[in-house]
């Protein structure tokens, strides 16, 4: 094992996991220089400090990335037995990519979040979500079964915790970490119990024999197709898709409204991935029956919903089912579609909370809650306003908008595998979804319903990543040829 470690210190291996080391390295700091100047200091004073570090670290950290997917000869190091269930491919590279893009960017508003006394935390608080991320990183790096288990459950017990953390409604935040909580562990002990039976039927927990031995006729096959199937659901229930989403609503409903942005932000890309990686083995056709449900599911209940946060939770659903898409029918041109449905779904889901996050009326309340206050925008901030409409009509997959690009790369490789009823099924629910994102537009500039418009500026931070994102999705609409450099 020594020999092994002695090994590692090769350069290239070192720069293949740099990322992971700055990362731990940064949350150890942050653990004893937080602890240090909250007893010297005072909390507030600690925050700063250590906060300002992390947002540093992290985009040392997204530099060294770029600077390792630059270099075609850090891939495939599995030489060795510290290597031995490390994978570092180019779709794991592309997966990494945004998931520390994203990460930087949720560090950000959270910063601007905290600065301007939207919520009262502890250091302890951006630790949590750095614990988080590190257990992403080193999910979408390892080929190991239980690893994979080990690293869900290290994110997972971080997302419970802030889930429940404390606010001004804590009895609703206790009750959403609470379910949070319980679905969280059934999903996590069917994941395991799929994973022994695998581990009993293989005699491995590595991905990459398991998938090699798929290709082979076995005997007692559909004790392999349980396993697998055990598996899914878990991820399904992780995910939130339909029929497995009943607790996705209340739990982005009742927690923060941060905590919220990161639960539909960044848990997604290391769960899609594992969702790719496993469907890509077998029993892909069973992905049908959860892109229906999450289709007529989401849509309906978007028509009904009346909170924002609620509204984005069904709207979360309704889009899970062009992310199955490509990943039911597995190529080189689906997996490009997959990539910029999940940039371009980020981008906009961005745009869509930070007002929620940042508009608040002099009296310190929160100003954009429902549907109807969003005849707010229109009346305190026309340019705002107009980046949300354009939100809306991304979503809606109006042309020549971002949104419509990302779904039809997403139709286009359905189509490539003659998939007619699904392309026929996304288009006839993406119609029918256009109605309630239309409804946002129309609610912004053909409202006339009289609102208290006594609302503080949005701070600078979530302004510039506002204006940033619009101005990307109106450049990409402009000159779409440059989508080929952005997902190569």
């Amino acid at each position: 094992m020594f020999i092994s470690f002695l090994d590692t210190l090769n350069t290239l291996k070192l720069l293949t996991i740099s990322d992971l080391l700055f990362l731990t390295i940064s949350i150890i700091f942050m653990i004893l220089s937080g602890s240090y100047l909250t007893i010297k200091g005072g909390i507030n004073f600690a925050f700063s400090k250590v906060y300002t570090t992390a947002v540093i670290y992290s985009f040392i950290i997204y530099i060294l990335l770029t600077f390792n997917l630059s270099n075609k000869s850090l891939y495939y190091f599995n030489d060795s037995a510290m290597f031995s269930s490390y994978n570092f491919d180019y779709i794991v590279s592309k997966f990494s990519n945004l998931l520390y893009f994203f990460m930087i960017i949720f560090l950000l508003v959270l910063y601007a979040y905290i600065s301007n006394n939207r919520i009262k935390t502890t250091f302890e608080y951006p630790i949590i979500v750095l614990l988080a991320v590190l257990g992403m990183v080193i999910l979408l790096r390892s080929t190991d079964l239980f690893i994979w288990f080990l690293t869900i459950e290290l994110q997972s017990f971080c997302f419970y915790t802030l889930a429940a953390y404390r606010t001004n409604r804590s009895y609703l935040q206790t009750e959403a970490g609470l379910k949070y909580f319980l679905f969280g562990s059934i999903a996590s002990s069917l994941y395991l119990f799929g994973t022994s039976i695998l581990y009993l039927y293989t005699g491995s927990v590595n991905f990459d024999s398991i998938a090699a031995l798929s290709y082979f006729p076995i005997e007692n096959q559909y004790i392999f197709h349980i396993s697998l199937v055990l598996i899914l659901i878990s991820l399904f229930f992780k995910l939130g898709i339909a029929p497995f989403h009943f607790w996705l609503p209340l739990v982005y409903t009742y927690s923060s409204s941060i905590v919220t942005y990161l639960f539909i932000l960044l848990p997604k890309i290391p769960l899609f991935y594992l969702l790719y990686k496993f469907t890509s083995i077998s029993l892909s056709y069973i992905i049908y029956l959860p892109i229906l449900l999450s289709l007529f599911i989401g849509t309906v209940f978007a028509f009904k919903a009346t909170n924002l946060k609620t509204f984005l939770a069904y709207s979360a659903i309704a889009n899970t089912a062009f992310f199955l898409a490509p990943i039911m029918y597995q190529s080189t041109y689906s997996f490009y579609a997959f990539i910029f449905y999940l940039f371009t779904y980020s981008i906009l889901i961005t745009i869509a909370f930070l007002p929620i996050l940042f508009l608040i009326k002099s009296d310190n309340s929160l100003a954009f809650i429902n549907l109807r206050d969003m005849i707010i925008l229109k009346k305190v901030n026309p340019v705002l306003a107009i980046f949300y409409a354009l939100m809306a009509l991304g979503f809606a997959g109006v042309p020549p908008l971002l949104g419509f690009f990302s779904k039809l790369f997403i139709l286009l490789s359905a189509l490539s595998f003659s998939a007619y009823l699904l392309v026929a099924v996304l288009l006839a629910f993406s119609l029918i979804s256009s109605f309630y994102y239309l409804r946002l537009v129309k609610m912004l500039y053909f409202s006339f319903y009289l609102k208290n418009a006594s609302v503080i500026s949005i701070p600078a931070i979530p302004a510039y990543i506002i204006t940033i994102f619009s101005v990307v999705s109106i450049f990409f609409s402009i000159y779409p040829t440059y989508f080929a450099i952005l997902l190569n």
